[in-house]
């Protein structure tokens, strides 16, 4: 598929419907809450213009950064000839505000909805077979995390290369750490999450993906911002899963 015909595929096809713009909404609301819940004065005292600063820094980041996970469904899909629609979770969410309140804000359960992925004729031809595929499917559903990891290394990685520039280090560590929560989160192997379309059309993948989410993790523990060394970690999740699960299945 040539750059024109792309182009034409995102004019004729992308595009986010009011349900989804309003879920997307709702959804960076509560995230915002949930991320600015401890902010919201110095210390012990309250101080209300601080925290309406920081709940809206908040929101405004949290919506740019589901907005991103699902313009990468999106765009990925409609590639591969397939329209997504993004389909809200509520319930994760009222989960995500009772845990925040249980846990006095320390606790974030960034999930944010199911998609559900359509074969479009016109965008299909030229396949070698028409239906869904899998391995489609795996693609389209890891594209939204893909898209959050690669916005949250933007963001941080011109701070830790030039740490002399004059940065604003909490709203890059915060929008940092939110589109990685939204990645993490979505990842779950829970309906309708990211994570139970790839571990069902994959477990061999879906163990790769989450050794280089645990890797990144434990790196980050130590300050570490390296790619490389978390697809090192993918690797081994890739070989453990098979060598102890997958090739006695063969």
């Amino acid at each position: 598929m040539g750059l024109n015909d792309f182009k034409y595929r995102l004019k004729k096809n992308f595009k986010f419907n009011k349900d989804e713009l309003v879920g997307i909404v709702a959804i960076a609301i509560a995230f915002g809450f949930i991320a600015s819940f401890r902010e919201w004065g110095y210390g012990d005292e309250f101080e209300l213009f601080v925290g309406l600063r920081n709940l809206i820094n908040a929101t405004i980041i949290s919506f740019l950064a589901i907005l991103t996970h699902e313009v990468g469904h999106k765009v990925f899909a409609i590639s591969k000839g397939y329209t997504v629609s993004f389909k809200p979770w509520w319930s994760g969410m009222l989960i995500a505000i009772v845990l925040c309140f249980m846990s006095r804000g320390h606790i974030w359960f960034f999930a944010i909805s199911g998609i559900t992925i359509k074969q479009v004729d016109r965008l299909a031809v030229g396949k070698y077979r028409y239906g869904m595929r899998p391995k489609d499917i795996l693609l389209i559903a890891l594209a939204g995390p893909v898209a959050s990891i690669i916005l949250a290394t933007l963001i941080k990685t011109p701070s830790v290369w030039f740490s002399n520039l004059p940065f604003n280090l909490t709203l890059i560590n915060k929008a940092f750490t939110i589109n990685w929560a939204i990645a993490v989160f979505n990842l779950l192997p829970i309906p309708p999450l990211d994570g139970i379309h790839i571990l069902f059309t994959s477990r061999l993948t879906y163990a790769t993906i989450l050794g280089f989410v645990i890797g990144y993790g434990a790196l980050l523990y130590f300050g570490i911002y390296s790619w490389i060394l978390a697809i090192g970690f993918a690797a081994l999740g890739w070989l453990l899963f098979y060598l102890f699960f997958e090739r006695s299945t063969l």
